[in-house]
């Protein structure tokens, strides 16, 4: 798990990059970031498991 970064205040957001073995996710509260890297062998899975869980908290 990554470190928790501050930075400016902003919207909460959730951005997928892929890698080689799964994705790099970025994930971005009000006022702070963190990285973290999810290795699978499902890639599509896991990021619709995980946007989806992401919408139902923070969709509106």
């Amino acid at each position: 798990i990554g470190e928790i970064a501050s930075i400016r205040v902003s919207s909460r957001r959730i951005k997928f990059i892929p890698v080689p073995a799964g994705w790099r996710v970025t994930v971005r509260g009000t006022n702070a970031r963190q990285i973290l890297f999810i290795y699978t062998k499902e890639p599509e899975g896991v990021k619709n498991i995980i946007t989806a869980a992401w919408d139902s908290k923070w969709k509106i």
